[in-house]
């Protein structure tokens, strides 16, 4: 136990100089307003992607209800709507949060634009 610790305390001290003088990159956001604009950029892909995942479970949520005949298949007709439904709010539950930590830090904030 006593090596691994005196191992990575070492490496972090051989490595520490080396991140001291490290600079930004240059695409790395440098205020808050650029920051904003980052998340808010992965936020809106975040959106879409789980927004299009909901409405392929409610298209096919809706083909296994039609297709069960009432037998076992509507169970998981069911568990497939609810899931649909809790991606659904999530996914706007996120797109919520990300306008209003914008407002929060004072960034211009609009529902669909990331500035």
């Amino acid at each position: 136990m006593n090596r691994i610790f005196f191992s990575a305390a070492g490496a972090v001290a051989l490595f520490a100089p080396a991140f001291a003088f490290a600079q930004a990159p240059s695409g790395a956001p440098t205020s808050i307003s650029a920051l904003y604009g980052a998340i808010c950029t992965i936020g809106n892909w975040f959106f879409a992607f789980v927004l299009a995942a909901s409405m392929i479970a409610f298209i096919y949520s809706g083909y296994l209800f039609f297709s069960s005949a009432g037998g076992e298949k509507v169970n998981q007709a069911k568990k497939v709507l609810t899931y649909a439904i809790i991606g659904t709010g999530v996914a706007i539950l996120s797109k919520t949060l990300i306008v209003v930590i914008g407002n929060l830090v004072g960034a211009d904030v609009g529902p669909f634009t990331c500035s």
